[in-house]
Protein backbone atom coordinates (compact mmCIF):
# COMPACT_ATOMS: atom_id res chain seq x y z
CA UNK A 1 0.00 0.00 0.00
CA UNK A 2 1.26 3.69 -0.78
CA UNK A 3 2.42 5.53 1.72
CA UNK A 4 0.79 8.81 2.73
CA UNK A 5 2.93 11.66 3.57
CA UNK A 6 2.55 14.53 5.76
CA UNK A 7 2.04 16.89 2.94
CA UNK A 8 2.65 17.37 -1.41
CA UNK A 9 3.05 20.21 -2.78
CA UNK A 10 0.51 21.10 -5.78
CA UNK A 11 2.28 23.18 -8.70
CA UNK A 12 0.26 24.52 -11.58
CA UNK A 13 1.17 24.77 -15.64
CA UNK A 14 1.60 28.53 -14.42
CA UNK A 15 4.28 27.94 -12.21
CA UNK A 16 6.28 26.12 -14.85
CA UNK A 17 5.77 29.21 -17.60
CA UNK A 18 6.66 31.85 -14.69
CA UNK A 19 10.19 30.23 -14.06
CA UNK A 20 10.67 29.61 -17.99
CA UNK A 21 9.75 33.29 -18.54
CA UNK A 22 11.73 34.25 -15.37
CA UNK A 23 15.04 32.40 -16.13
CA UNK A 24 14.94 33.27 -19.77
CA UNK A 25 15.19 36.99 -18.62
CA UNK A 26 18.59 36.10 -16.98
CA UNK A 27 17.59 38.25 -14.10
CA UNK A 28 17.17 35.71 -11.10
CA UNK A 29 18.01 37.67 -8.21
CA UNK A 30 15.19 40.18 -5.82
CA UNK A 31 13.88 42.09 -8.93
CA UNK A 32 10.54 42.80 -10.95
CA UNK A 33 9.19 39.44 -10.65
CA UNK A 34 9.68 39.68 -6.55
CA UNK A 35 8.09 43.60 -7.20
CA UNK A 36 5.33 42.16 -8.97
CA UNK A 37 4.59 39.30 -6.40
CA UNK A 38 4.98 41.60 -3.44
CA UNK A 39 2.07 43.92 -4.99
CA UNK A 40 0.11 41.25 -5.52
CA UNK A 41 0.42 40.21 -2.13
CA UNK A 42 -0.16 43.44 -0.96
CA UNK A 43 -3.56 43.67 -3.18
CA UNK A 44 -5.13 40.86 -1.61
CA UNK A 45 -4.20 41.33 2.21
CA UNK A 46 -6.22 44.81 1.87
CA UNK A 47 -6.49 48.55 1.18
CA UNK A 48 -2.99 50.13 2.17
CA UNK A 49 -0.93 47.03 2.87
CA UNK A 50 2.83 46.75 2.13
CA UNK A 51 4.48 44.01 1.24
CA UNK A 52 8.17 42.98 1.88
CA UNK A 53 9.31 39.80 0.69
CA UNK A 54 11.88 37.97 2.11
CA UNK A 55 14.20 34.58 2.31
CA UNK A 56 11.99 32.84 4.97
CA UNK A 57 9.19 32.98 7.62
CA UNK A 58 11.77 33.13 10.02
CA UNK A 59 13.69 35.80 8.02
CA UNK A 60 10.10 37.78 8.09
CA UNK A 61 9.99 37.34 12.12
CA UNK A 62 13.24 38.44 12.42
CA UNK A 63 12.73 41.74 9.99
CA UNK A 64 9.43 42.95 11.27
CA UNK A 65 11.14 42.75 15.52
CA UNK A 66 14.04 44.62 14.27
CA UNK A 67 11.65 47.05 12.26
CA UNK A 68 10.02 47.67 15.52
CA UNK A 69 13.01 48.84 17.16
CA UNK A 70 13.63 45.69 19.39
CA UNK A 71 17.37 45.39 20.94
CA UNK A 72 19.51 44.35 23.52
CA UNK A 73 17.45 43.73 27.14
CA UNK A 74 13.86 43.80 25.64
CA UNK A 75 11.79 41.52 26.79
CA UNK A 76 8.66 40.37 23.67
CA UNK A 77 5.90 37.84 24.50
CA UNK A 78 5.75 34.92 22.24
CA UNK A 79 3.64 31.74 21.99
CA UNK A 80 4.69 28.76 24.66
CA UNK A 81 3.27 26.42 21.62
CA UNK A 82 4.23 27.05 18.67
CA UNK A 83 7.61 26.34 16.34
CA UNK A 84 10.57 28.31 18.15
CA UNK A 85 10.95 30.46 15.34
CA UNK A 86 9.61 33.61 17.02
CA UNK A 87 11.60 32.79 20.36
CA UNK A 88 14.85 32.17 18.20
CA UNK A 89 14.02 35.59 16.30
CA UNK A 90 13.85 37.83 19.32
CA UNK A 91 16.82 36.31 20.55
CA UNK A 92 19.24 37.33 17.42
CA UNK A 93 17.44 40.55 17.45
CA UNK A 94 19.08 40.69 20.75
CA UNK A 95 15.65 40.67 23.08
CA UNK A 96 14.47 37.88 25.39
CA UNK A 97 11.43 35.84 24.59
CA UNK A 98 8.99 35.31 27.39
CA UNK A 99 6.77 32.77 26.74
CA UNK A 100 2.95 32.82 26.84
CA UNK A 101 0.88 29.86 27.55
CA UNK A 102 -1.92 28.41 25.43
CA UNK A 103 -4.96 29.26 24.67
CA UNK A 104 -6.47 25.15 23.93
CA UNK A 105 -9.30 26.26 21.64
CA UNK A 106 -7.40 28.71 19.68
CA UNK A 107 -3.97 27.39 19.54
CA UNK A 108 -2.61 30.70 19.90
CA UNK A 109 -1.72 33.06 23.53
CA UNK A 110 -3.74 33.10 26.46
CA UNK A 111 -4.78 36.83 26.68
CA UNK A 112 -4.94 36.29 30.54
CA UNK A 113 -1.39 35.65 30.89
CA UNK A 114 -0.23 37.70 27.78
CA UNK A 115 -1.58 40.57 29.91
CA UNK A 116 0.32 38.77 33.01
CA UNK A 117 3.67 38.67 31.48
CA UNK A 118 3.41 42.54 30.35
CA UNK A 119 6.26 44.61 32.49
CA UNK A 120 8.01 47.80 31.52
CA UNK A 121 10.39 46.19 28.86
CA UNK A 122 7.81 44.92 27.39
CA UNK A 123 8.26 46.22 23.39
CA UNK A 124 6.05 43.85 21.29
CA UNK A 125 4.17 40.78 21.74
CA UNK A 126 4.27 38.51 18.42
CA UNK A 127 0.70 35.76 18.40
CA UNK A 128 0.43 33.40 15.90
CA UNK A 129 -2.39 31.58 14.42
CA UNK A 130 -1.45 28.38 15.48
CA UNK A 131 -1.38 25.58 12.77
CA UNK A 132 -3.78 28.22 10.46
CA UNK A 133 -6.18 28.61 13.22
CA UNK A 134 -7.30 32.29 13.16
CA UNK A 135 -6.00 34.27 16.51
CA UNK A 136 -7.51 36.50 18.45
CA UNK A 137 -5.70 39.98 17.29
CA UNK A 138 -7.88 42.31 17.83
CA UNK A 139 -8.56 41.40 21.17
CA UNK A 140 -4.98 41.55 21.95
CA UNK A 141 -5.07 45.12 21.19
CA UNK A 142 -7.92 45.40 23.32
CA UNK A 143 -5.27 44.10 26.03
CA UNK A 144 -2.51 46.30 25.58
CA UNK A 145 -4.70 49.33 25.24
CA UNK A 146 -2.87 52.62 24.73
CA UNK A 147 0.56 50.84 25.51
CA UNK A 148 3.17 51.33 23.10
CA UNK A 149 3.77 47.79 22.19
CA UNK A 150 4.49 46.45 18.53
CA UNK A 151 1.97 43.74 17.72
CA UNK A 152 3.54 40.66 14.97
CA UNK A 153 1.01 38.34 13.74
CA UNK A 154 2.99 35.52 13.14
CA UNK A 155 0.56 33.90 10.19
CA UNK A 156 3.21 31.77 8.96
CA UNK A 157 -0.06 29.05 8.81
CA UNK A 158 -2.53 31.99 8.19
CA UNK A 159 -2.43 33.21 4.59
CA UNK A 160 -6.08 32.84 3.47
CA UNK A 161 -7.75 33.67 6.77
CA UNK A 162 -9.90 36.58 6.04
CA UNK A 163 -8.98 39.83 7.39
CA UNK A 164 -5.44 38.30 8.85
CA UNK A 165 -2.69 41.11 9.13
CA UNK A 166 -5.52 43.85 9.84
CA UNK A 167 -4.84 44.46 13.49
CA UNK A 168 -1.48 44.00 13.77
CA UNK A 169 1.43 46.22 12.85
CA UNK A 170 3.18 43.73 10.85
CA UNK A 171 2.16 40.41 9.76
CA UNK A 172 4.87 38.04 8.63
CA UNK A 173 3.95 35.07 6.49
CA UNK A 174 5.97 31.43 5.37
CA UNK A 175 6.18 29.95 1.89
CA UNK A 176 7.45 26.58 3.00
CA UNK A 177 5.80 23.41 1.34
CA UNK A 178 3.35 23.13 4.18
CA UNK A 179 1.71 25.75 4.30
CA UNK A 180 -1.40 26.85 1.73
CA UNK A 181 0.67 28.22 -0.85
CA UNK A 182 4.23 27.72 -1.52
CA UNK A 183 7.40 28.68 -3.34
CA UNK A 184 9.85 26.23 -1.50
CA UNK A 185 11.60 28.49 0.78
CA UNK A 186 10.42 32.32 1.02
CA UNK A 187 8.57 34.65 3.44
CA UNK A 188 6.22 37.93 3.83
CA UNK A 189 5.86 40.50 5.99
CA UNK A 190 3.08 43.10 5.71
CA UNK A 191 1.82 46.09 7.45
CA UNK A 192 0.04 49.29 6.57
CA UNK A 193 2.32 51.53 8.16
CA UNK A 194 5.33 52.83 5.42
CA UNK A 195 7.68 54.18 7.86
CA UNK A 196 7.64 50.15 9.13
CA UNK A 197 7.84 49.06 5.74
CA UNK A 198 10.74 50.82 5.07
CA UNK A 199 12.70 49.80 7.78
CA UNK A 200 12.06 46.46 6.87
CA UNK A 201 13.24 47.20 3.37
CA UNK A 202 16.17 48.24 5.04
CA UNK A 203 16.93 45.67 7.10
CA UNK A 204 16.49 43.43 4.43
CA UNK A 205 19.06 44.33 2.41
CA UNK A 206 22.19 45.32 4.77
CA UNK A 207 20.17 48.59 5.58
CA UNK A 208 20.93 50.03 1.93
CA UNK A 209 18.95 53.16 0.85
CA UNK A 210 19.76 54.66 -2.28
CA UNK A 211 21.01 57.89 -2.48
CA UNK A 212 23.08 59.69 -5.17
CA UNK A 213 25.96 57.70 -6.87
CA UNK A 214 26.00 54.48 -5.49
CA UNK A 215 24.29 52.66 -2.06
CA UNK A 216 24.66 54.54 1.01
CA UNK A 217 24.78 51.99 4.36
CA UNK A 218 22.90 53.53 6.47
CA UNK A 219 21.13 51.55 8.80
CA UNK A 220 21.16 48.17 10.51
CA UNK A 221 20.56 44.98 7.74
CA UNK A 222 21.80 41.79 6.30
CA UNK A 223 20.89 39.75 3.46
CA UNK A 224 17.55 38.66 3.52
CA UNK A 225 16.13 39.20 0.27
CA UNK A 226 13.67 37.36 -1.96
CA UNK A 227 14.82 35.95 -5.31
CA UNK A 228 12.59 36.39 -8.62
CA UNK A 229 12.79 32.61 -8.98
CA UNK A 230 11.18 32.26 -5.86
CA UNK A 231 8.82 35.09 -6.92
CA UNK A 232 7.93 33.64 -10.04
CA UNK A 233 6.41 30.30 -8.58
CA UNK A 234 5.25 32.07 -5.34
CA UNK A 235 2.91 34.49 -7.71
CA UNK A 236 1.46 31.04 -9.55
CA UNK A 237 0.74 29.93 -6.09
CA UNK A 238 -1.29 33.58 -4.53
CA UNK A 239 -3.03 33.29 -7.99
CA UNK A 240 -4.77 30.60 -6.91
CA UNK A 241 -4.95 31.05 -2.97
CA UNK A 242 -8.82 30.55 -3.02
CA UNK A 243 -8.93 27.34 -5.03
CA UNK A 244 -5.90 25.88 -2.91
CA UNK A 245 -7.78 27.28 0.00
CA UNK A 246 -11.24 25.91 -1.22
CA UNK A 247 -9.70 22.43 -1.66
CA UNK A 248 -8.10 21.79 1.71
CA UNK A 249 -11.40 22.97 3.55
CA UNK A 250 -13.07 20.04 1.68
CA UNK A 251 -10.44 18.00 2.60
CA UNK A 252 -10.69 19.19 6.20
CA UNK A 253 -14.59 18.88 6.36
CA UNK A 254 -14.14 15.18 5.47
CA UNK A 255 -12.20 15.01 8.47
CA UNK A 256 -14.37 16.33 10.70
CA UNK A 257 -16.98 14.57 9.43
CA UNK A 258 -15.22 11.07 9.56
CA UNK A 259 -13.07 12.49 12.96
CA UNK A 260 -16.64 12.52 15.16
CA UNK A 261 -16.90 8.71 15.08
CA UNK A 262 -13.49 8.18 16.29
CA UNK A 263 -13.29 7.58 20.20
CA UNK A 264 -10.75 9.56 22.23
CA UNK A 265 -10.04 12.15 19.54
CA UNK A 266 -10.59 15.59 19.49
CA UNK A 267 -9.99 18.38 17.26
CA UNK A 268 -9.10 22.33 18.30
CA UNK A 269 -11.69 24.53 18.67
CA UNK A 270 -9.48 26.72 16.04
CA UNK A 271 -9.38 24.43 13.74
CA UNK A 272 -12.76 23.08 13.41
CA UNK A 273 -13.88 27.14 12.21
CA UNK A 274 -14.29 28.26 8.91
CA UNK A 275 -12.36 31.25 9.20
CA UNK A 276 -9.15 29.31 9.48
CA UNK A 277 -6.64 28.62 7.00
CA UNK A 278 -6.99 24.90 6.60
CA UNK A 279 -3.24 24.75 6.75
CA UNK A 280 -3.00 21.91 9.39
CA UNK A 281 -5.21 19.31 10.11
CA UNK A 282 -4.89 18.60 14.08
CA UNK A 283 -6.08 15.99 16.65
CA UNK A 284 -5.45 15.25 20.24
CA UNK A 285 -5.39 11.79 20.87
CA UNK A 286 -4.24 9.90 24.44
CA UNK A 287 -1.41 8.03 22.54
CA UNK A 288 1.87 9.92 23.56
CA UNK A 289 3.17 11.75 20.29
CA UNK A 290 5.99 10.08 19.75
CA UNK A 291 4.42 6.40 20.37
CA UNK A 292 1.71 7.60 18.09
CA UNK A 293 4.15 8.97 14.97
CA UNK A 294 5.81 5.72 15.32
CA UNK A 295 2.73 3.27 14.90
CA UNK A 296 1.31 5.27 12.31
CA UNK A 297 4.52 5.39 10.47
CA UNK A 298 4.47 1.32 11.06
CA UNK A 299 1.33 1.48 8.51
CA UNK A 300 2.71 3.76 6.11
CA UNK A 301 1.34 6.85 7.27
CA UNK A 302 3.19 10.18 8.28
CA UNK A 303 1.91 12.54 11.06
CA UNK A 304 3.99 14.31 13.09
CA UNK A 305 4.43 16.65 16.46
CA UNK A 306 2.06 19.64 15.29
CA UNK A 307 3.86 22.62 17.61
CA UNK A 308 6.39 22.40 20.58
CA UNK A 309 6.46 23.39 23.98
CA UNK A 310 8.97 26.53 24.17
CA UNK A 311 9.77 25.98 27.69
CA UNK A 312 10.96 22.48 27.19
CA UNK A 313 13.67 23.29 24.61
CA UNK A 314 17.26 23.12 25.85
CA UNK A 315 18.39 26.32 24.37
CA UNK A 316 15.86 28.57 26.28
CA UNK A 317 15.62 27.12 29.27
CA UNK A 318 19.26 27.09 29.46
CA UNK A 319 19.24 31.36 28.42
CA UNK A 320 16.53 31.70 31.23
CA UNK A 321 17.98 30.11 33.65
CA UNK A 322 21.33 32.54 33.12
CA UNK A 323 18.60 35.52 33.41
CA UNK A 324 16.87 33.62 36.65
CA UNK A 325 13.88 33.28 34.91
CA UNK A 326 11.53 30.66 34.98
CA UNK A 327 8.20 29.59 32.75
CA UNK A 328 5.89 26.91 33.23
CA UNK A 329 3.33 26.46 30.38
CA UNK A 330 1.32 22.88 31.50
CA UNK A 331 -1.07 23.69 28.28
CA UNK A 332 1.40 24.43 26.31
CA UNK A 333 3.61 20.97 27.42
CA UNK A 334 -0.40 18.71 27.04
CA UNK A 335 -0.05 19.76 23.55
CA UNK A 336 2.99 19.25 22.84
CA UNK A 337 2.25 15.68 23.95
CA UNK A 338 -0.88 14.90 22.45
CA UNK A 339 -1.55 16.99 19.34
CA UNK A 340 -0.30 15.35 15.95
CA UNK A 341 -0.52 16.93 12.58
CA UNK A 342 -2.35 14.73 10.24
CA UNK A 343 -1.62 14.39 6.25
CA UNK A 344 -3.20 17.37 4.63
CA UNK A 345 -3.19 18.79 1.11
CA UNK A 346 -5.19 20.64 -1.61
CA UNK A 347 -5.39 17.12 -3.94
CA UNK A 348 -5.43 14.42 -1.15
CA UNK A 349 -8.24 12.16 -2.05
CA UNK A 350 -11.29 10.90 0.14
CA UNK A 351 -9.70 7.45 -0.05
CA UNK A 352 -6.35 8.48 1.81
CA UNK A 353 -8.61 10.58 3.95
CA UNK A 354 -10.48 7.53 5.42
CA UNK A 355 -7.45 5.39 5.52
CA UNK A 356 -5.59 8.25 7.70
CA UNK A 357 -8.58 8.05 9.61
CA UNK A 358 -9.43 3.99 10.38
CA UNK A 359 -5.77 3.49 10.88
CA UNK A 360 -5.28 6.51 13.40
CA UNK A 361 -9.00 4.49 15.16
CA UNK A 362 -6.60 1.48 15.26
CA UNK A 363 -3.69 2.93 16.74
CA UNK A 364 -6.46 4.91 19.64
CA UNK A 365 -7.70 1.41 20.16
CA UNK A 366 -4.44 -0.61 20.51
CA UNK A 367 -3.06 2.01 22.85
CA UNK A 368 -6.39 1.78 24.94
CA UNK A 369 -6.31 -2.51 25.35
CA UNK A 370 -2.63 -1.88 26.12
CA UNK A 371 -3.34 0.49 28.94
CA UNK A 372 -6.52 -1.50 30.42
Amino acid sequence: MDRIPLTRPVFTDQALANLQRVLASGFVAQGPESARFEAEAARMLGEGSMAVAVSSGSAALYVALRSAGVGRGDEVLVPAFSHPAPAYAVVLAGGIPVPVDADPDTLSLDLDQAWASLTSTTKAVVIVDGLGARAPVSRLREVLGHRKITIIEDAACGMGIPGVGRFADMATFSLHPRKVITSGEGGLLVTRDPVLAEKARGVRNFGLQHKGFGPVFDGFGFNFRFNDILAAVARSQLSGLSHFREARRKVVKEYLGLLEHVDAVTVPAGLSDHGQAFQTMAVKTPVPGPELVGRMADRGIEVSAAAHDLTEQPFFTGLWDKLGMHFDCPRARDLASHLVALPLWASMSTDQVRRVVSTLQEVVDEFGRGSD
